[in-house]
């Protein structure tokens, strides 16, 4: 008799564990959803792609700072301020584009595709209406990264 009440107790706890995990993933999944605002971006990774490029033209160490000093400033305005929806029907909406997103659990990252293109928002800090994000993609065999913080509108 033991024995049994011993299995359907295990039985039990190991279904309502699942259960807590689907939720906790779930939820995570849930709570992305709604309209974001971007408050702050630190694009200071993107400086490599700039002075590649500066480099490529020949431009000199003073010409390669200002062009560094003008893109931070171009990228940081143009993200600084603007929102980001992620529907329910994993589909996102922003000023000047949209696309479909999906959330994978295993790597805790948005994946995004947008015009053709595809990108990752890792997920740093998801808590309340704060979510930290760090934005991956590739250009011609580089990778950058670059660092979000939205609020919940």
């Amino acid at each position: 008799m033991n024995k049994i009440v011993i299995t359907i107790f295990l039985s039990f706890f190991i279904l309502v564990s699942s259960c807590n995990l689907l939720k906790n993933s779930n939820k995570i999944e849930n709570d992305i959803v709604g309209k974001w605002k971007i408050e702050n971006a630190d694009l200071s990774n993107l400086e490599e792609l700039v002075v590649e490029l500066a480099e490529s033209f020949g431009l000199g160490e003073a010409e390669i700072e200002e062009m560094k000093k003008e893109m931070q400033e171009d990228m940081s305005n143009e993200f600084i301020g603007s929102t980001i929806e992620f529907v329910e029907d994993h589909t996102f909406k922003s000023p000047d584009s949209e696309g479909k997103w999906t959330y994978n659990k295993e790597e805790n990252k948005i994946e995004i595709e947008e015009n053709g293109a595809k990108y990752d928002l890792i997920v740093d800090k998801l808590i309340g209406n704060t979510l930290d994000l760090t934005m991956v993609f590739s250009e011609n065999e580089m990778e950058f990264k670059f660092t979000m913080s939205l609020s919940r509108q």
